[in-house]
């Protein structure tokens, strides 16, 4: 069964547009190409980027509806749970991250509660670098919606092993706007390395 909000992106890309999980042949649509370009360059931490400046991508990036949502693996003592945001705290946490990369103290918002910003903040601190490895899986979902699937990583963190990355599978639900395509929800969960 698919649950609304959290898993629609999960949902709508396990179901694929036939039912059937099969995927979309030949390249991404120009547009939605230029706006993951737009996704690497927010969620990518080198230091490059003005935390300003990240504002003014993720609000051409993003719906006004944007959220986020990573789903955390349970252990041994807490069961697996899924942590979701909205833009407004996504702007904050984002901004944090490009503001470590340039070697400044990360300053936690108001906005973003407590919890999330103490595990954060040491995130922030190893200065990860995004790159999308991989393309997955891409197609429409009727006339106005996209959904993009794609391995993405997190790598160069300070302090990590050489070599060592973080692997995601990301879900991108995209959707058509006046002005053109909108990230509206974006779903990660931890992968293997492969």
């Amino acid at each position: 069964a698919c649950f609304p909000a959290l898993a629609v992106a999960f949902c709508l890309t396990a179901c694929g547009p036939d039912g059937h999980g099969s995927a979309a042949q030949g390249a991404v649509p120009a547009q939605i190409s230029e706006q993951l370009q737009r996704y690497a360059q927010a969620f990518s931490f080198e230091g490059q980027l003005e935390p300003s400046e990240s504002d003014r991508i993720l609000g051409r990036l993003c719906d006004d509806t944007f959220r986020m949502s990573y789903s955390m693996p349970g252990d041994g003592e807490k069961p697996p749970t899924v942590l979701d945001m909205n833009f407004t705290v996504v702007l904050s946490l984002v901004h944090m991250m490009h503001e470590a990369a340039r070697g400044d103290e990360p300053s936690p918002r108001d906005v973003v509660p407590a919890a999330l910003s103490d595990a954060w903040v040491p995130f922030a601190k190893l200065q990860p670098k995004l790159r999308i490895a991989e393309v997955l899986r891409h197609y429409p979902a009727g006339e106005s919606t996209y959904i993009t699937v794609i391995h993405d990583l997190h790598e160069g963190m300070v302090g990590a092993p050489d070599g060592d990355a973080h692997h995601y599978e990301t879900h991108l639900t995209w959707v058509k706007a006046e002005d053109g395509w909108r990230l509206q929800n974006k779903m990660w969960v931890d992968t293997p390395p492969e």
